[in-house]
């Protein structure tokens, strides 16, 4: 039996805009403590006051952030497993869908499944509804595929009180 594809969308890492976001607060903290200490002209002109510190460290969040802007993730739903396989091919993560219990959306456009084992979480979804129905279909599917065994109590089981 061949899977059959529910799904697919991409997904990007958020770390690129974090490293760039540091980058550009190193920058502003650098002018910041150069106005505080005299003139922002200090913070390009005076090598003394050490103010390349924050240039070398916007320089380095800077290198990180171009360094994560060509991640992207790849979410795959199947009618067998839920798959993120990132650019490269390289697989992130696997889940089967009989063991998926729990699926989430959130900020940032995150989409979020876990099973009894793990969690996997993924940002910046580019269809985030469409992957979150995807997955709650599953769980209902689930449930509804799977027979209650739940019975009620009876006499003897329950306290005399």
């Amino acid at each position: 039996m061949k899977e059959r594809t529910i799904f697919q969308t991409t997904a990007k890492t958020p770390l690129k805009f974090i490293f760039f976001g540091l980058a550009i607060t190193s920058i502003l903290a650098m002018f910041i403590v150069a106005t505080a200490y005299g003139s922002p002209v200090y913070a390009i002109e005076d090598i003394e006051y050490g103010y390349f510190g924050f240039l070398i460290a916007a320089a380095v969040f800077a290198g990180l952030g171009f360094l994560f802007l060509g991640k992207e993730f790849t979410l795959t739903v199947t009618d067998v497993r839920v798959s993120i396989v990132s650019k490269s091919g390289k697989a992130k993560a696997e889940l089967p869908v009989n063991k998926i219990t729990a699926v989430g959306c959130g900020l940032f456009k995150r989409v979020s499944a876990a099973t009894s084992g793990g969690k996997i979480t993924l940002f910046f979804v580019r269809d985030k509804a469409g992957a979150y129905k995807a997955l709650s279909d599953i769980i209902s599917n689930n449930c509804a595929a799977a027979p209650l065994s739940a019975s009620a109590p009876s006499d003897d089981e329950l306290p005399d009180l």
